[in-house]
């Protein structure tokens, strides 16, 4: 994906939620993963998790737990 592409994801994903904010909760890090949980808050607040993987200096891979039914039937009840 470009910075181009990432930019418009970016911004896709906040225009649901233009009061979105994001709190980092914790960090864990070894040699090629960093693991942070965060909160989510704006129409929702919920804990989620990513893990992102590193070759170098870039980020390879990443897996994401969040509850992405709950947020979308938010959206729909907003409508």
């Amino acid at each position: 994906m470009s910075r181009d592409e990432f930019k418009e994801r970016v911004r896709q994903s906040r225009a649901p939620f233009p009061d979105q904010r994001f709190e980092l909760q914790e960090v864990l890090a070894d040699r090629r993963a960093v693991a942070a949980t965060w909160l989510w808050t704006g129409i929702d607040q919920d804990v989620r998790a990513t893990v992102y993987y590193f070759e170098g200096d870039r980020i390879v891979e990443h897996w994401q737990i969040s509850d992405r039914l709950g947020v979308f039937q938010q959206l729909q009840s907003t409508q």
